[in-house]
C-alpha cells in the first residue's frame, strides 16, 4: 500500500522561543494540618527544583531548554498584598535590544531584557517598596536566578 510522502523532515520547527510560566503557593493550603505543613526546607527544595528543572531532563523534545529568570514575590500578609495579576504586570520581557544590523528574529535569548517595571532587576537582589517604587507595600520581590 502506497502512502504517498512521509512526514520524516516536514515537521515544525521552532529555532528559538522564549516561554514565560507563572507559579502560585497558597500559604493556607500547605498548613492544613502539623502532618502537611510546608516548611521552609520544603519552599527551598521547591526554588531549587524550578532553578534547575531542566537540567537533568534532556531529550529531543527539551534539548536545550533552560530556566532563565525565577522571581519570587512574597508577601507579609498570608493573604496578600496586592493582586497576582497586577505584580505579573510589573514583570517585563523586551526584546527590542536588537542592534540595526541583526535580522529581525530572536535567536537567543541575550537579545532579550527581564525587567521589573522599568529596571533591570540582577540575580541575587532582593527589592521592596522602599527599594523600588513599582513595587507594592508589604511585598518582597526576589530574583533567584
Amino acid at each position: 500500500m502506497e502512502t504517498g510522502t512521509t512526514e520524516f523532515g516536514r515537521k515544525p520547527f521552532v529555532p528559538y522561543g522564549l516561554y514565560r510560566a507563572h507559579g502560585f503557593f497558597n500559604p493556607f493550603l500547605a498548613k492544613v494540618d502539623d502532618e502537611s505543613k510546608v516548611s521552609d526546607e520544603d519552599m527551598s527544595l521547591f526554588w531549587e527544583a524550578m532553578e534547575k528543572m531542566f537540567e537533568f531532563d534532556r531529550s529531543a523534545a527539551r534539548g536545550e531548554m533552560n530556566v532563565r529568570a525565577v522571581l519570587v514575590f512574597s508577601h507579609d500578609d498570608p493573604k496578600g498584598n496586592a493582586p497576582a495579576h497586577k505584580l505579573f504586570e510589573l514583570v517585563k520581557i523586551d526584546h527590542s535590544n536588537k542592534k540595526p544590523d541583526e535580522e529581525s528574529k530572536v535567536r537567543q535569548f541575550a537579545q532579550y531584557t527581564v525587567k521589573v517595571s522599568d529596571s533591570d532587576m540582577p540575580q541575587g537582589e532582593t527589592w521592596t517598596h522602599a527599594d523600588h517604587e513599582a513595587i507594592p507595600e508589604g511585598i518582597t520581590l526576589t530574583r533567584l536566578v
